[in-house]
């Protein structure tokens, strides 16, 4: 069953970063990796991890501001609240971002306070 606050990224068809998945790493980014029809717990984000997220968010150009330790706390709905930010700051055009979540498939500003 999948959770309002579950977010993911997915790098390649076997490859994520998890957002509110394991209920055991509250409020930090993991990462799965994909075999058969599920999914398995990794561990924590890793630098292959907080490129994907920066892509995903569209945030390469500010990617300073995330380094591994800042990125794994900061949440999906805070990603694209600074994505946003910089839309509106540079007259960029406004991205669409959506969980890669296999049937939950929702922008970040959906999940759960």
């Amino acid at each position: 069953m999948t959770d309002r606050n579950q977010y993911q990224v997915t790098i390649g068809p076997e490859y994520a970063c998890d957002w509110g998945w394991q209920t055991d790493h509250p409020g930090v980014w993991t990462e799965s990796d994909h075999e058969g029809v599920r999914w398995f717990f990794l561990g924590g984000l890793t630098e292959l991890g907080r490129r994907a997220l920066l892509k995903h968010f569209q945030l390469e150009d500010v990617a300073h501001e995330y380094p591994l330790g800042i990125i794994i706390r900061t949440g999906p709905a805070e990603l694209v609240a600074r994505r946003r930010a910089l839309e509106k700051q540079n007259g960029l055009e406004k991205a669409t971002i959506i969980s890669d979540l296999a049937g939950y498939r929702i922008p970040p500003e959906a999940l759960a306070a």
